[in-house]
């Protein structure tokens, strides 16, 4: 055998035994690589789980501070509805107050009487003069009579008293004014109205049973006057006593209502010291 085959044979031999602990070698690095990456992986899942237990934690965070709010909103809604109720209850007893408040306006009160510029004053019954006030410190009282119903009427400087009353047919008293200040029978079916210079009152069908307006110099009375026997029929033009056993009373008590027409307003809220036109 030649030596160049030896050392061909060698060459071969050696570059084999090359291959194997190449082969060797790169087994081991793969085997070396596969760990890195399983341990790369173990290390990501365990970051993953760490993030999903910090998520986790910080969704059960974010509900727990939802659900506090919640409650907070809850308790919060509770006691404006508790306030709320309270301040209804309030509203309504002021409703009530204010309620008797108007009621109380509208069963009595007081009406000034200003004289103007007028030296001398009289009364006028419908279109008959009764008397003559000319003296601003006699405070003497003077009166009418109309169906046997008094109106008296007493100057005080510049301010007038005036007193007189209204009766329902049966006798019971309707209405009363005493020097200015007025009543009017409770839960009755009548309306006062009044400013400085006139009053009037009315029933709950619009028909004028009393006015007293105050016209330059003049007291002007009109109305319906009732008594044990009769009614006082009074309007500015027309005067007539009828007794209630006349076959046309009826018809004579509608045609006075119709004759006298209000002056005051009587409806709405705020109705007190308001005359028709001027609302």
């Amino acid at each position: 055998m030649s030596t160049l085959l030896i050392w061909s044979l060698i060459l071969i031999f050696l570059g084999g035994i090359g291959a194997i602990l190449l082969a060797i070698d790169q087994f081991k690095g793969t085997e070396v690589l596969r760990g890195t990456i399983t341990k790369s992986k173990d290390s990501i899942i365990e970051s993953l789980e760490l993030e999903n237990s910090n998520l986790k934690n910080l969704v059960e965070s974010k509900n727990k501070e939802v659900q506090d709010k919640q409650d907070r909103i809850a308790e919060l809604t509770d006691s404006i509805l508790k306030f709320s109720s309270q301040i209804n209850a309030i509203t309504s007893n002021t409703h009530e107050v204010a309620t008797i408040i108007k009621n109380e306006q509208r069963e009595k009160g007081e009406i000034e009487f200003i004289s103007t510029e007028y030296n001398d004053y009289k009364l006028a019954l419908g279109n008959t003069i009764h008397f003559e006030i000319n003296d601003k410190d006699s405070k003497e009282p003077q009166r009418g009579y109309i169906n046997g119903v008094s109106i008296m009427i007493i100057q005080d400087g510049n301010k007038f008293l005036v007193s007189t009353h209204l009766s329902a047919p049966n006798g019971d008293l309707i209405f009363e004014l005493v020097e200015n200040k007025w009543s009017l029978k409770k839960n009755s079916v009548f309306s006062v109205n009044h400013d400085k210079h006139g009053l009037e009152i009315i029933d709950n069908k619009g028909n004028v049973f009393l006015q007293i307006n105050l016209v330059k110099s003049s007291f002007r009375v009109t109305g319906t006057f009732f008594n044990q026997y009769s009614v006082a029929l009074l309007s500015d033009s027309f005067f007539e006593e009828v007794f209630y056993n006349d076959k046309n009373f009826e018809k004579k008590l509608n045609d006075h209502y119709l004759r006298l027409k209000k002056i005051f307003v009587h409806h709405g809220e705020n109705y007190l010291g308001k005359r028709l036109g001027k609302e």
